[in-house]
Order: structure tokens, then C-alpha cells, then sequence
């Protein structure tokens, strides 16, 4: 699943909007870009994007999609679901498990073999 966001305003009030893009929307990136800034809007939020197992987010260097997956993150965890949060440019040069502490890494570990029967 391919999404594009658009934010409301300060990182603290983000209602992030969802979409699908169909293969011409994302060769067109631009172009969906410009539109989600017009307020050309998805039709989803978070739960439903939380069921998917794979999301790209597109959008300005600012607009709060760190902020926002930290957030959301932190509120799966505090409810006692399997979320990690990686940095890709750590990723790039750490093993998943260096990046994770130890409470993450026990959760990780029950995770994983779920993951393996999904898949």
C-alpha cells in the first residue's frame, strides 16, 4: 500500500489523511503531492493504515512524520502491541536488535514468530 498524508497543522494537532495510489499516482509523485497540498484527501487515519504491512508516508521535510509514527509508536506500545520505531539511516549501518533496548527486544522476540506465520 502506497499512501500520501496531508497534516492540519503543528505536530501536536496532526490528523494525518490516508490514501491508496494507484501505480500512475505514484510515478507521478508531484503531482499527488501538489494535490494533498490543495486538500486532496485520502479517506482513511491510522487504524486503517495500521492494518496494512507495508506504508510509504510522502510528504515535506517538516511536516511532522517523524513526530507523528514516534506518537503513534508510543501509543501501540503503552497499549501492549509489538511497535518499534527505526531510524532508516540507522538501519543502514545497525542490526535491528543493536537499535532496540532491552524491553524492546523482548517484545521483538514474541513478535517475530507471529510475523513469520503472517507471512
Amino acid at each position: 500500500m502506497t499512501t500520501t498524508a496531508t497534516a492540519s497543522s503543528a505536530p501536536s494537532s496532526i490528523r494525518r489523511s490516508f490514501r491508496d495510489l494507484s501505480d500512475v499516482e505514484v510515478a507521478d509523485i508531484e503531482r499527488a503531492s501538489t494535490l494533498a497540498r490543495m486538500g486532496w484527501s485520502g479517506g482513511f487515519g491510522w487504524d486503517e493504515l495500521l492494518l496494512s504491512q507495508r506504508v510509504v508516508m510522502v510528504s515535506e521535510a517538516g511536516a511532522g512524520k517523524t513526530y507523528e509514527c514516534q506518537t503513534q509508536q508510543a501509543r501501540l506500545w503503552q497499549a501492549g502491541e509489538p511497535a518499534f520505531f527505526l531510524e532508516l539511516a540507522t538501519l543502514a549501518g545497525s542490526s535491528v536488535r543493536d537499535m532496540l533496548t532491552y524491553d524492546e527486544e523482548q517484545r521483538f522476540d514474541a513478535w517475530l514468530p507471529m510475523m513469520t506465520a503472517v507471512s
